[in-house]
This record gives structure tokens, C-alpha cells and sequence, in this order.
């Protein structure tokens, strides 16, 4: 038999007529697919003729869907957290959907993120993603780890380390380094810029995906972080029809009457 989710009308007369436990006809397919035993299925699949008698097409894949789609939000909800992800301010809600509205920030990501796909298996990507406060950024790079499927690291600068003569600090930054996306927030609030500058330069020479965000200039990020080597790198992303950088422009969210 096929999937239950995409029960064709053949599939559906095939499931035996006869009720092995009692079921409320008011349940919802949701609760019948989750308790799982024979006799609500069986009991599901009679509402399932049922609907398939008035015309109603596919009667099960819908409410799968909105189903598996509670079942993916929750999970984000989950991990966001142990991706070091924030929850507060709304971040962690929003970064845990399965799309983002299409707001400028949420946009660049994901534009970013298909030109690394579309390209060479390591091909490295480093996104800033810069503007003032309530423009998206943080959600943006939040929902980018969540919804990665390898590993992935969201981070704060002002947590990234800084004197590296310390032996837990470079282990540290080896962790970073290793990660396929990492996430850098508030960048420019870092403790020591040289740390970053590094990290970013040797994530690019692995072919990682580096995103960042912060309330810099393009200029200021520019002075900032790209010293020789990583600026001819950046330079060769841009060629190849990525930019670096880029800066928002939008209201505050946060303050704009919903």
C-alpha cells in the first residue's frame, strides 16, 4: 500500500471495512495517524471514502502537510537553542518556520546560500549582511543554521574568543573553524577583531559558509576585516556573482505597527 499521507481511492477501498476498537468521529486525522493502532486507521480510512465520495480529492495529503509542518516547526523550536540560537525577541519563533516573509534580509541568505549550491561542492561563501537594528539580520542567519543540513553554529561576536595563547582558545576556534555555516552576530562587538579577520580568512580557504551580520558600513566592514588575502578571495566571490556585502535599508520591525 502506498504512503497513508497520498491514500489514492484503490488504496482506500483495500483497507479492511471491520473496526478493532472503538474511535470519535470527531477526532482529526492528525490524532487517528499519531495513535496508531489498526482500528483508528481503519475507522480514518472510512471518513476517507467518505470525503473521496463528495469529490474531495486527496483528502489525507493536506492535513499530513499542515501536520508534518507542526511537526518540523517544533523541532526547530528544539535544536534552534542547542545551535546556539536566541530565543528572545521573537528570534527563535521566527527563524523556526519553514519560510521567512520576504523581507530584504531573508532574501540576501537565501539568494547566497543557492549560489554555494549551485556551484562547486566547496565552494566558499562569506555574507555580511549589514544595517541598522530591527531589519531582519538576526533572523535571517538564525533560520539559515536551523535549516541546514549539515553542521552549523550560531554565534555572537562579543562570545567569540579572544586571546588565542590560551589552549581552550584555539580549541575553541577550531571548533568554529569546522562547522560548514557558521553565523556571526553583532559583529563589530567582538573583543579582538584580529581573531575574527583570522577566522573568516581560513573558513573561506576550507570552503565553508561563513554569514555575518551587524550594524557596520560596508566601509567599516571593508577596514575592519579584509586584509590582502581575504579581500582578492572576496574580490573573486564578486566576479563570480555573489556579492560580499550587503546593506539594508528597511524600517525597524520592531518599532513599525503591525
Amino acid at each position: 500500500m502506498s504512503d497513508p499521507k497520498l491514500l489514492s481511492p484503490a488504496d482506500v477501498e483495500r483497507l479492511p471495512r471491520d473496526r478493532a476498537a472503538p474511535f470519535d468521529a470527531d477526532a482529526t486525522s492528525e490524532e487517528a495517524l499519531e495513535l496508531g493502532s489498526r482500528g483508528r486507521l481503519i475507522d480514518l480510512a472510512s471518513r476517507v471514502r467518505a470525503r473521496l465520495a463528495r469529490g474531495e480529492a486527496d483528502p489525507l495529503q493536506a492535513e499530513t502537510q499542515a501536520s508534518l509542518a507542526r511537526i518540523r516547526y517544533w523541532s526547530a523550536q528544539d535544536l534552534g537553542p542547542r545551535l546556539g540560537v536566541p530565543r528572545g525577541e521573537g528570534v527563535l519563533d521566527m527563524a523556526a518556520r519553514d519560510v521567512l516573509p520576504p523581507r530584504a534580509s531573508a532574501l540576501a541568505v537565501r539568494d547566497a546560500l543557492a549560489w554555494r549550491r549551485s556551484g562547486p561542492r566547496h565552494r566558499a561563501l562569506l555574507l555580511a549582511v549589514l544595517g541598522t537594528e530591527g531589519v531582519g539580520k538576526t533572523v535571517a542567519l538564525a533560520h539559515a543554521v536551523i535549516h541546514h543540513s549539515l553542521p552549523a553554529r550560531f554565534v555572537h561576536a562579543t562570545d567569540l574568543p579572544g586571546d588565542v595563547e590560551h589552549s581552550s582558545v584555539r580549541e575553541e576556534l577550531a571548533r568554529l573553524r569546522g562547522y560548514d555555516l557558521l553565523a556571526i552576530d553583532d559583529l563589530g562587538r567582538e573583543p579582538d577583531p584580529t581573531r575574527v579577520r583570522e577566522l573568516l580568512l581560513r573558513r573561506y580557504g576550507d570552503g565553508r559558509i561563513t554569514l555575518c551580520a551587524g550594524n557596520l558600513t560596508a566601509q567599516q566592514f571593508r577596514e575592519r576585516y579584509c586584509d590582502g588575502p581575504l579581500c582578492s578571495r572576496l574580490a573573486w566571490q564578486v566576479a563570480n556573482g555573489q556579492r560580499a556585502t550587503v546593506t539594508l535599508r528597511e524600517p525597524d520591525m520592531r518599532r513599525t505597527p503591525r
